[in-house]
């Protein structure tokens, strides 16, 4: 059994084969039972750049692909929490929210 981590006060990760892979499990003990749920890992770059976008309205998100900023933003964690503040400032690399162009 791998080591135990403290999660708040009840709730423990550990670490546990599912599927082939490694991956973590929040236990806790409550009445005698153990109660299992799984750990979502945690979102970066451009994932959750279009995580962003998605939850976005559809009228916003029609608007800004419609326009090509100047200003280009690495999708690095840094950026994107300032860039989720304004999202029509700026442009992520890698196609999240910027204007399609044709191909010729």
């Amino acid at each position: 059994m791998a080591k135990k981590k403290k999660i708040g006060s009840t709730w423990s990760r550990r670490r546990h084969v599912i599927n082939g892979k490694g991956r973590y499990v929040y236990v806790r003990k409550i009445g005698g039972k153990y109660q299992t749920r799984r750990h979502k890992p945690e979102v970066h770059g451009i994932a959750l750049a279009k995580k962003i976008m998605a939850q976005r309205p559809k009228e916003s998100q029609k608007i800004d692909k419609q326009r090509a900023h100047k200003r280009k933003i690495s999708p690095t964690d840094k950026n994107l929490k300032s860039w989720k503040k304004r999202p029509g400032s700026a442009d992520i690399k890698g196609n999240v929210d910027s204007k399609k162009r044709k191909k010729n």
